[in-house]
């Protein structure tokens, strides 16, 4: 059970929870006026605050930090602070907060929800009071993300006496040890002046020594010398000052030590002349128990190098193999097995067993200590006995990866640790001959890394972004492979329709040496001959038996996010094609929902995210929903070795990219649209009322629709056959758009998302301003959208290319226009941003200005503000498309919806 323990700051002196609570050494007027001032208790990144009046005077401050404990001290701690509530009735608690908010905001830390929001997203409802530990928000937090020390060590000095309405569980102990196993000897405190130092030497019988010497940290050349110095008649100076200065400025350390250390009275009282000598238990309570105290105090230790670090035991990968794996490849990942691991040494079983009779205590072993607890043994038994078939490689590199056995921390052998380095290391390597082209740098690096992961049997990712090459550095690789005799077996490539012909060329252009057919249309005549044979997602899906019975060197997929749903039997096929390796291309991997990521990667390297279940619990709800920062972290480190992105917008990748200018052009509605607009709102609000569930997300939707053709144009939505462009604020826009545009000779992209509509938008161009534009749209067939791309990019008088934004949004190059032009908005910016980067990419010459048409005062508007507030964790671009708009409140959807600013 999660839970946190408290503490406080008196002035500037750190002090517990427990010396607040039972304080003998403040008056009770001091400890009331610290009550006082306790108004809220909000979550801030790990640490939890109790917030205090916001007022200049006040200079105290309580926080919580979150540890595990025991449930009983918790709810000694919690009861402590509702009577706190309760005697002070009269506090004013809400204009505190308030200010307290404003402070936190203006600083941009993140408050925690009030109670009522927290009943709100709490996954266990019937538990949602006061700070509910099962909020998913807090647990996460809590649960995932706690696993630092603390700032300031929490000593409980003030229950050393045991009060008879406190009892210590073991808990708090067992949580102590493993503080100090997650990093051994961590220092916490500045120190600063003069400060002890313990000395400890190992004598005959494993018995210690303890010597008392002093060290002036202010200065960083200053060595320890002996205490004894101090009353050296000889020496009137220490350090450059006064002896007795230096006995004051140490006087209060040496008594707050003196409380955690009684050796050290004894070594003062003998002016630090003579040693005391303790046994190895008292060692290892000073080391394991006391040091973490004594560290915060300013005390540093001289260790014996025996005890430089103290080993706990762990699980560990190692291999039966010889001692030494050259070039080992994911297929190795099997011959490692779980061994129990003491620092860099494997033990045996037995070992073990030996060492496991000593719990509890620290116990020397060959020239180490070592100190193993009854919860070690327990966890390393279990982990031991799991079914020996569950470790697949897959299983091993996420481990390895994570550092983490079954929550465990893992040790990893030498040769293993140097195949996860080289994961985030690519090696060098040289560039194939006969490549027909001169690679950028961030290219190079690319090719290098996705030629070193594939080596070791890893799939990967190039997830760069649209125009940056990412089909000039896959053929090289597929160059290279072949001049190393390693394509025995063909490439399959599997693109979206619109770019069967732009692989061909770009083969022919860069690789003449690699030969490619396309399996499309009529042409499906199999030739063993070639290298690459290049195919659509749906004859991947429609002929599966035939892919899926062969054997293929290499399995490219362009627009991986064509498998981005790992139920549709399109993604089933792909994944079933057998290949030795594998790479996913695209510009967005994430185009909704996190999980559109894990289905690329089981595509990569099948189960190394484990199941899509577990992967929603462990990853996709707290990143998404939550931004658990570790966990993005975590998910990152996981990720990058087998997924390189880099963005046009990074002047570090690519410096000869001109501009990106994005205008809002913003639009009025005409009368006609206001009317039906406030008609379907009206009426679809009222049929919202009554539903729930599966059929008012429908009705959702279908109002989103509906109102987004009426933004369009009215004939978009009553489907009449009035189609002057007064009747669309838009139309008249777009319009006005093209008269500034056309007449300067640049050409111009326009997208719409509706088929319908570019329909409608043809008849207006072609009628009122004499223009006759081609639609590029998914009812083409293969040469009829080549020879439109073609004519477009190459004919000085096609000036205006309209393009379905499904059908056109991919793969296209169309670098001569310089204006795009966005009709209507998808509401999803990888969505948008992949459409503009038809025109922005690699090959533009001239800025590109981006024009997005949105109607004043119409839930357009609305959506696009909270979008634009909403493009976080860019690195992953996370978007949550338009169904998060299904989940709004009754009253949310009406305020949305309705017009506002219209007369």
């Amino acid at each position: 059970m999660v839970e946190f323990s408290v503490r406080t700051v008196w002035g500037q002196e750190w002090i517990c929870a427990a010396d607040l609570i039972f304080a003998n050494s403040f008056t009770q007027e001091e400890i009331a006026d610290v009550k006082k001032e306790i108004i809220n208790i909000s979550l801030v990144d790990n640490e939890v605050f109790a917030l205090v009046q916001a007022e200049n005077s006040s200079p105290y401050k309580v926080v919580f930090e979150i540890e595990q404990y025991g449930e009983f001290e918790v709810s000694f701690i919690q009861d402590y602070l509702q009577k706190i509530y309760e005697e002070f009735p009269d506090i004013d608690y809400v204009n505190g907060q308030r200010k307290i908010s404003i402070a936190l905001n203006e600083r941009k830390i993140p408050i925690i929800p009030q109670r009522e929001e927290l009943k709100f997203r709490c996954t266990c409802k019937e538990h949602a009071n006061e700070i509910c530990i099962h909020i998913v928000s807090i647990f996460y937090q809590l649960a995932n993300t706690i696993e630092r020390q603390p700032l300031f060590p929490l000593e409980w000095r003030g229950f050393s006496s045991t009060p008879e309405n406190f009892k210590r569980n073991s808990k708090f102990k067992k949580r102590k040890l493993k503080r100090i196993k997650n990093k051994f000897f961590p220092s916490r405190a500045e120190k600063k002046g003069i400060t002890p130092v313990i000395h400890i030497s190992i004598l005959q019988n494993y018995n210690f020594s303890l010597k008392l010497f002093i060290e002036d940290k202010s200065d960083p050349l200053s060595t320890p010398i002996p205490y004894s110095e101090l009353y050296d008649p000889k020496l009137s100076k220490i350090f450059g000052k006064p002896s007795q200065f230096v006995k004051i400025e140490l006087l209060k350390t040496l008594i707050q030590v003196g409380m955690k250390l009684p050796e050290l009275v004894r070594l003062l009282h003998r002016k630090g002349k003579e040693e005391v000598t303790v046994t190895l238990e008292r060692v290892g309570e000073i080391l394991l128990e006391e040091r973490e105290s004594l560290d915060s105090l300013g005390v540093d230790f001289i260790l014996p190098y025996e005890l430089h670090e103290i080993l706990f035991p762990k699980i560990g990968y190692f291999s039966d193999t010889p001692k030494t794996i050259q070039y080992l490849e994911a297929s190795d990942l099997t011959k490692f097995d779980l061994k129990i691991a003491l620092g860099d040494m494997m033990i045996s079983h037995s070992e073990f067993e030996e060492l496991s009779k000593s719990a509890g205590k620290l116990v020397p072993f060959r020239d180490r200590f070592v100190f193993i607890t009854s919860n070690d043994v327990a966890k390393i038994v279990n982990s031991l006995s799991a079914p020996k078939e569950g470790l697949s490689k897959a299983n091993i590199l996420y481990s390895a990866l994570t550092g983490k056995y079954k929550g465990q921390e893992l040790k990893l052998d030498k040769n293993l640790s140097e195949f996860i380095a080289r994961l985030y290391e690519p090696e060098d390597t040289s560039l194939p001959y006969g490549l027909n082209a001169v690679m950028r740098p961030y290219q190079l690096k690319g090719f290098a890394w996705m030629y070193s992961t594939l080596k070791k049997g890893l799939g990967v990712c190039i997830a760069d972004d649209m125009g940056l090459g990412k089909t000039l550095q896959v053929i090289a690789v597929l160059l290279k492979l072949k001049q190393e005799n390693r394509l025995n077996k063909q490439v399959l490539v599997i693109c979206p329709t619109t770019i069967l012909g732009n692989w061909q060329r770009e083969i022919q252009r860069f690789a003449p040496d690699l030969k490619a057919k396309i399996y499309h249309g009529e042409d499906k005549a199999f030739d063993n001959s070639v290298d690459i044979v290049i195919t659509t997602y749906t004859h991947a899906r429609l002929y599966s038996d035939f892919f899926s019975n062969r054997e293929w060197t290499m399995l490219v997929i362009d627009e991986a996010q064509n498998i981005k749903n790992p139920t549709t039997e399109q993604t089933k096929a792909i994944k079933s094609i057998p290949t030795e390796f594998r790479i996913a291309m695209s510009g967005t991997p994430i185009e909704n929902r996190l999980t559109e990521l894990w289905s690329i990667f089981d595509f990569l390297n099948p189960d190394f995210l484990g199941t899509l279940k577990w992967f929603k619990t462990e990853y996709a709800l707290p990143i998404e929903s939550y931004k658990i920062k570790s966990k993005i972290e975590q998910f990152k480190k996981l990720t990058s070795p087998f997924m390189i992105r880099r963005l046009k917008s990074d002047k570090s990748i690519i410096t000869d990219l001109p501009d990106k200018i994005v205008r809002e052009e913003y639009c009025y509605l005409s009368k006609e649209q206001i009317v039906i607009y406030q008609s379907v709102v009206k009426e679809g609000m009222e049929i919202l009322l009554k539903l729930d569930g599966i059929a008012r997300r429908g009705k959702v939707f279908q109002m989103i629709t509906a109102l987004k053709q009426i933004c369009n144009h009215p004939a978009h939505f009553t489907k009449k056959k009035s189609l002057h462009p007064n009747l669309s604020g838009k139309s008249q826009r777009l319009l006005s758009l093209l008269a500034s545009i056309l007449p300067t000779g640049e050409k111009t992209i326009l997208f719409t998302q509706y088929t319908e509509m570019g329909e409608i938008l043809l008849d207006i161009l072609e009628k009122h301003v004499c223009i006759k534009a081609d639609f590029f749209h998914g009812s083409l067939g293969r040469s009829a959208r080549e020879e439109m791309i073609a004519d477009f990019q190459n004919d000085e008088s096609k000036k205006l290319l309209l393009i379905s934004l499904k059908a056109g949004g991919t793969g296209l190059n169309l670098v001569q226009a310089t204006n795009v032009i966005h009709y209507d908005l998808w509401w999803n910016p990888a969505v948008e941003d992949q459409a503009t980067d038809r025109a922005y990419r690699i090959g533009q010459t001239k800025n590109v200005r981006v024009h997005r048409l949105i109607t004043i005062g119409t839930f357009e508007e609305k959506i696009d503000q909270i979008i634009k507030g909403k493009r976080e964790l860019a690195d992953l671009t996370i978007s949550n498309g338009e169904k998060w708009i299904t989940e709004l409140s009754n009253d949310e959807l009406m305020d949305l919806f309705s017009l506002s600013g219209i007369i």
